[in-house]
């Protein structure tokens, strides 16, 4: 009986493949679910790289332009004097540094001295009393030996000299009665103390 069932089996199992094509069938094939999630974790996307702390660079503040301290103005000059207290025959004021008698002031005296000068005797001394290639320069003169008596003496009789001759001017009107006055100015130019020039009048 068991042979029967054995040889039922088999038999059954031949027509079983002659109508298959001779091909046994084929186990179904099932994948396992390991490599997929290792396929996952591969495949996540990378991990973001840490970003870089950027500094802020504070922008350059605008500076001012320095401020120029403007210059004091310079100090009012003093004028130098001379005047008849200090020994004196004239009074002359004159600014620092004074280079012409247009910045001086002379007392009444003097300035008339100047008036009688220009008026009468540069023509031939020049106008800065230097003199002329026939008159001499009475600036050196006053310097070396004229003082007040032998100045009058010279104008009010003359004098003939090595260089021309100087007229006697006791008889002109325009000379004589200033002749102090004359002295004056040239003594307050032969001692430095009034430029050459118009000198101005104190008031």
């Amino acid at each position: 009986m068991k042979m029967f069932r054995i040889s039922l089996s088999l038999a059954f199992g031949v027509m079983m493949v002659a109508c298959s094509g001779g091909d046994a069938p084929v186990a179904p094939t099932v994948r396992s679910a390991t490599p997929t999630a290792q396929a996952s974790e591969n495949s996540a996307p990378p991990a973001a790289a840490p970003e870089e702390s950027v500094v802020a660079t504070p922008a350059p503040q605008a500076t001012a332009p320095p401020t120029e301290t403007p210059a004091a103005p310079p100090a009012p000059t003093a004028p130098t004097a001379a005047s008849a207290d200090d020994g004196h025959p004239y009074e002359v004021q004159c600014e620092t540094g004074a280079t012409a008698a247009e910045q001086c002031q002379v007392d009444k005296d003097t300035y008339v001295g100047w008036r009688t000068f220009a008026a009468q005797c540069q023509v031939c001394h020049g106008g800065s009393a230097l003199g002329s290639t026939f008159a001499p320069n009475l600036l050196d003169r006053f310097h070396q030996r004229v003082d007040h008596p032998r100045f009058v003496e010279v104008v009010t009789n003359g004098f003939k000299g090595q260089v021309g001759a100087m007229p006697a001017w006791k008889g002109n009107p325009n000379v004589m009665p200033h002749v102090d006055q004359l002295y004056r100015y040239l003594k307050a130019r032969a001692d430095g103390a009034l430029p050459a020039g118009r000198p101005a009048r104190k008031p």
